[in-house]
């Protein structure tokens, strides 16, 4: 009986210390950081250019520096499937470290996974959530964090029919109208050009490429739209096999426009295995991945090359605008909407310094 007795007592000591050890990971408690997660690159399909980030061990958590008093921001985005959603994590991560904030960053693989995500982030109590939708399904989510009386930033995807209480993106129509004032200042008016598009974006590929239709229609009625073509992702090699067919498609063509940056790097690749001379512009709507940023910087004989930027550092001007409202610093509308700026050789460098761009992201 003693020996049984010793026996259910040593049981019972192991079960209480591995209960103190069940915080640990993804179920953090309150207050605590969460590890940054990072995924593959370019549009659900990983680039040849990105090499996929290692995901961080939860041992090597960075230490939590922030005040226990201080008020917790959730954040809540989708898991690092491309490049510019790898790269919203790592600026997410990096401005909340940089100043000291106490937050909670979750990255969701659905959007059911996003839901129960916001669930969770509620409970904790947070003083206010960030939120980088995957789609306008997390609409019933998002009105969870407002019946909770929590402020919602929305940073990026809308949600539908929900109004959250700020609202902070790029110029999406913005990205294509600049792009066809750009591409007329290099070609005139009268010139060719073929638009690709991605099948799976939705509304904000549908936006860039409205917006540099109905522009380049009202600036340069000379100018003609070819055809339209996709590819499912925005990935480069989606964009690489777009393009090989565009290219035995329209024999002659004299500027391209896509809707994606990543897709822009395998159009190029593909114009240049194709040494198709003929094409003098092209242009990517969004929104200065360094492999496409470092095309322009190269060059392409006499290829014109731009972007827009549309840079997932964004994310950090969303934390900043809900660290201010909860101080009750500085004036915010309900929505903003940051300037869609083009970028080419001439002002690459300067936009870098601009937007604090880190050659060290993702993207």
């Amino acid at each position: 009986m003693k020996k049984l007795f010793a026996l259910l007592l040593v049981g019972a000591m192991s079960i209480s210390l591995l209960a103190g050890c069940g915080n640990s990971g993804n179920g953090a408690a309150e207050g605590e950081k969460a590890p940054q997660e990072t995924g593959e690159d370019a549009g659900g399909a990983a680039s040849s250019d990105d090499a996929e980030a290692p995901a961080k061990d939860d041992a090597e958590a960075p230490e939590d520096t922030a005040s226990s008093d201080s008020p917790l921001i959730g954040i809540s985005v989708p898991k690092a499937v491309t490049g510019w959603t790898a790269a919203v994590s790592y600026y997410a991560e990096k401005y909340c470290e940089d100043n000291n904030l106490n937050y909670k960053l979750v990255q969701a693989e659905s959007t059911n996974d996003q839901a129960n995500q916001v669930d969770d982030l509620i409970g904790m109590k947070p003083a206010a959530i960030v939120l980088l939708p995957i789609n306008d399904e997390l609409a019933t989510a998002a009105q969870t964090i407002l019946d909770a009386g929590i402020p919602l930033i929305n940073f990026d995807r809308t949600l539908g029919g929900v109004t959250p209480d700020y609202y902070l993106a790029g110029d999406n129509p913005g990205c294509g109208k600049n792009g066809a004032d750009w591409m007329v200042e290099q070609l005139g008016e009268d010139f060719t050009v073929v638009v690709c598009s991605v099948t799976s974006w939705g509304a904000i590929a549908e936006e860039r490429k409205e917006g540099f239709e109905t522009r380049l229609a009202e600036i340069a009625p000379n100018a003609k739209v070819l055809n339209e073509y996709a590819s499912e992702s925005a990935s480069q090699e989606d964009g690489l096999k777009l393009m090989a067919d565009v290219l035995q498609s329209n024999p002659e063509v004299d500027a391209v426009f896509c809707v994606d940056d990543e897709q822009g790097v395998g159009i190029l690749q593909a114009i240049n295995e194709a040494q198709r001379t003929d094409i003098k512009a092209v242009y990517a709507a969004g929104g200065g991945a360094t492999n496409y940023l470092n095309k322009i910087e190269e060059g392409s004989g006499d290829m014109a090359i731009a972007t827009v930027s549309y840079y997932p550092s964004m994310i950090a001007d969303s934390i900043k605008l809900a660290v201010d409202v909860l101080a009750g610093e500085g004036s915010y509308e309900a929505k903003t909407i940051e300037e869609a700026v083009v970028i080419d050789k001439t002002n690459l460098e300067e936009w870098k310094s601009s937007i604090g761009y880190d050659p060290n992201s993702p993207y």
